[in-house]
This record gives C-alpha cells, sequence and structure tokens, in this order.
C-alpha cells in the first residue's frame, strides 16, 4: 500500500468530518430562522457523517430541513405498515433490495419516479415498476487471511466449498439477510441444484464463531482466527481506511477479493430508496432522491463510503479502484426479486 494511497483514505476521512462541521455550525447559525422551514422525515438504516453531510447540502439549496430516523430494516418495514393510514415518512432508505420488496408487497409504497432519477439512474438499476431506486451499488466480499491462507486466494463462489476450508469460514449471523437478495440473483441467472450445492458448500465449511460487528470481525480475522471472512467489500474499506493507525496495520494481513462466476464477473447488492404511499410531502422526497442520485452526491457514496455508482456518469475515486476489481453480472432484477421467497427457503435448508 503506497504512502500516497494512506494519506488519501485519511484525507477522506478529515475532509468529511470537517464538512460535516462546517455544516453544523451552519445549522447553528440559522436555527432562530429555520422554524418556518418545511421538514421531510427519512426512514434509514444508517445516517453516518456522509449522510448528514448531503441531507445538510439538500437543506441548504432547497430551504427545507431534513429529520432523519435511524432503525433497522425490519423496523423501517414495521413502522411502514403500522403508519400505513397516516405515513409519517417521505423517503425511506433500505440497506438492501430485498428489503425494499418486502415493503413493497406489503403495500406500503408509491411508485418514485421523476425527470431528475431518470436522467441519473439506468433502469437496470431501478425497480421494473418504479417502487425503489438504487442510491449506491455494494457486494459481497471474500476477505482473506494472508496468515491462513498464504498465497492462495479464493476468487469464485464455488471455490468456498472447498473441503480445505472446512471449519475456516466466518459467516456473520449479523448479516443472514444480507443472502437473500445475492442467492435470489444466482437462482434468476443459473440452475438451483447449483446454488443449492454452493450454499451448502458455505455453510459445511463455517466458522463456529460470531460476531456483532464488522470491525471485531476484521480483528479476529487479522489475528489469524480464520481463514476467509464474508461480508460486503465496503465495509472492509472503510475500516481500512478508517484513519485508525490499528486498523490500518491489521488490514495490512488481509487481502480482499470479489468473487466471480466463470466469466469473471460478481453478483452485487445495492442500497436503495423508495418512498411510503401517500407520503406528506412527496414533492420534496422526489427531489431529495433525485439529489442523492447526483453526481455531487454519488461522488460522495464513492470517496467516503467505497460504495460504487449507481449514476453512469460518476467515475469511482482512484482509491476505490486500486483496491478492488469489480466487474458487476448484468442482472436482471426483475427476475431476481421474484426468487427472493425462493433464496430465503434455499438460505434456511443450507442452515445459514
Amino acid at each position: 500500500m503506497s504512502l500516497s494511497q494512506i494519506l488519501a483514505g485519511t484525507a477522506i476521512v478529515i475532509s468529511a468530518l470537517a464538512c460535516l462541521s462546517l455544516s453544523s455550525c451552519q445549522q447553528r447559525d440559522s436555527s432562530a430562522s429555520s422554524s418556518s422551514q418545511k421538514e421531510i422525515v427519512v426512514y434509514s438504516f444508517r445516517n453516518d457523517s456522509a449522510d448528514v453531510q448531503l441531507f445538510r447540502q439538500f437543506e441548504t439549496r432547497n430551504n427545507v430541513r431534513v429529520r432523519v430516523e435511524t432503525m433497522t430494516d425490519q423496523a423501517m418495514l414495521q413502522r411502514l405498515a403500522q403508519e400505513a393510514g397516516k405515513p409519517v415518512a417521505d423517503v425511506v432508505i433500505f440497506s438492501d433490495i430485498a428489503w425494499a420488496e418486502m415493503a413493497q408487497k406489503q403495500g406500503t409504497l408509491q411508485v418514485c419516479w421523476s425527470d431528475a432519477i431518470n436522467r441519473n439512474v439506468p433502469s437496470r438499476y431501478t425497480d421494473k415498476d418504479g417502487y425503489w431506486v438504487g442510491l449506491s451499488k455494494w457486494a459481497l466480499g471474500f476477505v482473506h487471511a494472508k496468515s491462513v491462507v498464504g498465497r492462495d486466494r479464493y476468487t469464485s463462489y464455488d471455490a468456498l466449498a472447498d473441503a480445505r476450508l472446512k471449519g475456516k469460514i466466518l459467516i456473520p449471523g449479523y448479516k443472514r439477510d444480507r443472502g437473500q437478495a445475492l442467492v435470489a440473483a444466482m437462482l434468476a441467472n443459473e440452475k438451483e441444484a447449483v446454488v443449492q450445492q454452493r450454499m451448502k458448500g458455505w455453510v459445511d465449511n463455517k466458522l463456529s464463531l460470531d460476531f456483532s460487528n464488522d470491525n471485531d470481525l476484521f480483528t479476529a480475522l487479522s489475528a489469524g482466527k480464520a481463514a476467509i471472512a464474508l461480508t460486503n467489500g465496503e465495509s472492509f474499506l472503510r475500516w481500512r481506511y478508517s484513519g485508525n493507525p490499528q486498523s490500518f496495520q491489521a488490514s495490512e494481513q488481509l487481502d480482499l477479493v470479489y468473487p466471480t462466476d466463470n466469466a469473471g464477473r460478481s453478483y452485487f447488492n445495492m442500497i436503495v430508496a423508495a418512498m411510503p404511499a401517500n407520503s406528506p410531502n412527496k414533492d420534496y422526497g422526489l427531489l431529495l432522491i433525485g439529489f442523492l442520485t447526483s453526481n455531487d452526491a454519488q461522488g460522495l457514496f464513492c470517496d467516503s463510503r467505497f460504495e460504487l455508482p449507481v449514476n453512469a456518469a460518476v467515475i469511482p475515486s482512484e482509491l476505490l479502484l486500486s483496491n478492488s476489481v469489480f466487474v458487476e453480472i448484468e442482472c436482471d432484477w426483475g427476475v431476481a426479486t421474484e426468487k427472493l421467497d425462493a433464496a430465503d427457503q434455499l438460505l434456511q435448508s443450507a442452515g445459514w
């Protein structure tokens, strides 16, 4: 890892914090005049510094306040159902496609479309009926512990079923739900028997050790407690470039690989935005989603969160590209989402 990349990673964190500090000062200075502003509500599975920075920019540009309520995907789903008669949120942001599909099935979403969204996001990254819009892409990564695997790198989805890895793979239970859309995409592109055998092989090689968060998982992996961990790749990169010297030093013992199929392509998932049915401020909700898919916002997702853009006009940062080679499978999400129930059943039968 070059010094320039280390400095670049640190600079990203410092820049984001500086912008956050500036926006907080601006917010305090304008607090006296903000009471008459329109307020929109966002339910989201996260609200980190990058998100805060974007919401503050949106507020400044549109003279509207954004109130974010952070909760789990499951909690958002329940709130949407409970508030169906009188919606509170104007926008919901889910961690992956499967949750947005569940919200659509329970009838608590409305079509989310505008000229700006249509201009920013290719149709392959949106729901076929317009009920959700991709905000950024992420993919499953195989994070290797060099001290355990040596020079070997497991680069294909099927390679992780190798019997030599028995009892050496960390599959975090707290991300169990992240596997559903992955398996659904596999079922949309491959034979069910192939996917079933693959998942069985992964689970057979699972190490009976679990963690509550990614930081603890990566720390254990760097200490050689397992050979490989399954997690979303951008989580590893955020940990590596968090600005914490201990994390960066520990990450030198690890390698990130995006697994591929036989054609060298990778499955991916997306963080998605949607709008509750009969949301109180539909126009502002659409305006916010249009902003989050704009060039500027997408660039921040890449630079500070190491997520891949859905906006085709945005090129990922050099730092991101230097750490990960990712060629996405051209997934038909209209077909894949129809496989979500089958994927859930397959995961349960495999013991994931």
